[in-house]
């Protein structure tokens, strides 16, 4: 708990009306979150105006108030803050509320488009391994020490992050690796984060709905970089073409990590088998690390090399790193293979870009048995960025050999018309250039099971897009549901594949 006015220290108020010496224990954007220690931040949405809950956080006890402007009417006994930039200062606010968290612990941010969340899965597992205990924030959650709270977006709300650092920091974490969306940057909700270090993986299309064009998506994940102090660590991948934008501006001291030979740190003599990587990182100065780790794919060496180059840079020992990776797990719904009762191979991929579905179709190709089938089941999400639907149609059709359209997380969109949609890019791929066979099965379920039901031993089949998941978004309604688990029962012989 703390007082109002230590919060406001923390990013002055253009105008207080009333007692600004409130305690203040937590810190809503939701009125029926509000109680008599809460302080409500009315913010003005793209669908609601908060002003419009005051009486319903008034009702619930709440006395203290924050927005951009001044309500028509108020209550005597409540204290409003007008702040002048409302989302930085419900950031700086929040940490303040926990004591600034991040001052305590070394959190490094990961952000891009694909492999955010292996890379922060990596960074824990390398930094626990060598010796400093770490947690994990981000698409699967706040992790520590096998303890594991949900969180509802990548990256949360300003209060809700502070809340997690404070929460891992209580529970004796040292460092914290966090996901950093493009989103949480737009909203300023990691605004007062103390960045030790930050990866960004790469860039391509996706979340075009909100940020339109490809600069402005690639100028919201720069904002990460703009942020860290001068005694940080900037890590980037080379072979991006957006790198450079990332950090044009950086105070940090900037390491660029690719296959091209102008990087920093050079990824070489690259070999997989079905069974994990294997390479080599070389470093300009004339250091090098043999590596290997269970996790297959380019993709995958990919992010493991960006975090052991972060954390080597950061001062730990390469061959503690090396030890660390060679054991590393994945996180949940990545690359996770299933040997089914038929002979064939499951894998389940949170795969949901055009870029992150082509990566995972090529990495089976070059894995898997030259004379097998590459089979594909996958969706769009319904309400989200509706310009990738073809593109990842054209993949699939490019690169698998059948292909099984079906649902996502519709949401309030009609599964028909997504489906109807990535077709449309089916359609604009040449014949000679269009390699898989293609069915419609709306159903989810029976979607999986028909494309198992029709594949041989040693034939492969990715399920692509909800990986980690363990519902459905249809209408307004979270069904539960699971890819992996419904993959897990078959591969046990527990699901009939009729």
């Amino acid at each position: 708990m703390q007082l109002l006015d230590r919060l406001l220290a923390a990013y002055p108020a253009r105008q207080i009306v009333g007692d600004p010496v409130r305690p203040i224990e937590r810190i809503v954007l939701d009125s029926r979150l509000a109680g008599p220690l809460a302080m409500f931040v009315a913010r003005r949405g793209t669908q609601h105006d908060g002003l419009g809950y005051l009486r319903d956080a008034y009702d619930r006890g709440c006395r203290v108030v924050a927005s951009d402007r001044l309500p028509a009417a108020l209550p005597d006994d409540c204290t409003f803050v007008v702040a002048d930039d409302l989302h930085a200062a419900l950031a700086r606010w929040s940490h303040a509320l926990y004591d600034y968290p991040s001052e305590h612990l070394a959190v490094y941010g990961v952000t891009g488009t694909n492999g955010k969340t292996t890379t922060t899965y990596l960074l824990a597992q390398l930094l626990t391994g060598s010796g400093t205990p770490a947690g994990t924030l981000g698409t699967l959650g706040i992790e520590f020490g096998g303890e594991r709270l949900p969180t509802r977006h990548t990256t949360p709300e300003a209060p809700e992050v502070a809340a997690s650092l404070d929460w891992l920091r209580r529970r004796g974490a040292h460092a914290v690796a966090m996901e950093v969306s493009s989103h949480s940057l737009w909203w300023r909700r990691v605004e007062g984060v103390r960045f030790a270090g930050a990866v960004f993986t790469n860039l391509t299309p996706d979340h075009l709905d909100f940020h339109h064009t490809m600069d402005n998506y690639a100028h919201a994940k720069k904002r990460l970089f703009d942020m860290l102090p001068a005694d940080a660590i900037a890590v980037v991948f080379a072979d991006s073409e957006w790198s450079s934008t990332m950090v044009a501006d950086t105070a940090a001291r900037v390491v660029r990590v690719g296959r091209s030979w102008d990087a920093d740190v050079r990824i070489a003599d690259e070999a997989f088998t079905p069974d994990g990587s294997r390479w080599t990182l070389r470093w300009e100065s004339g250091q090098s690390a043999t590596l290997a780790m269970p996790l297959v794919g380019a993709f995958n060496v990919e992010n493991a090399s960006l975090a052991i180059v972060l954390l080597a840079e950061r001062g730990y020992r390469l061959d503690r790193l090396a030890e660390a990776i060679r054991t590393a797990s994945p996180p949940p719904g990545r690359m996770e293979r299933y040997l089914l009762p038929n002979g064939a191979v499951a894998i389940a991929d949170y795969a949901h870009t055009p870029d992150a579905l082509e990566r995972i179709l090529r990495q089976c190709r070059k894995t898997m048995p030259s004379d097998a089938r590459l089979l594909c089941v996958f969706g769009c999400g319904g309400d989200r960025d509706r310009t990738k639907r073809p593109l990842m149609g054209a993949i699939a059709a490019t690169h698998a050999d059948v292909v099984v359209l079906t649902s996502d997380n519709p949401r309030s969109e009609d599964p028909a018309s997504i489906v109807a949609e990535i077709r449309a890019g089916i359609e604009l791929v040449p014949p000679d250039k269009r390699r898989a066979r293609f069915e419609e099965i709306l159903d989810r379920t029976a979607a999986i099971c028909a494309a198992i039901q029709q594949a041989a031993p040693g034939d492969w089949i990715v399920v692509a897009g909800k990986g980690h998941e363990e519902y459905q978004i249809i209408g307004t309604e979270r069904i539960a549901y699971s890819d992996r688990e419904l993959l897990r029962s078959i591969a046990a012989g527990n699901v009939s594949k009729t």
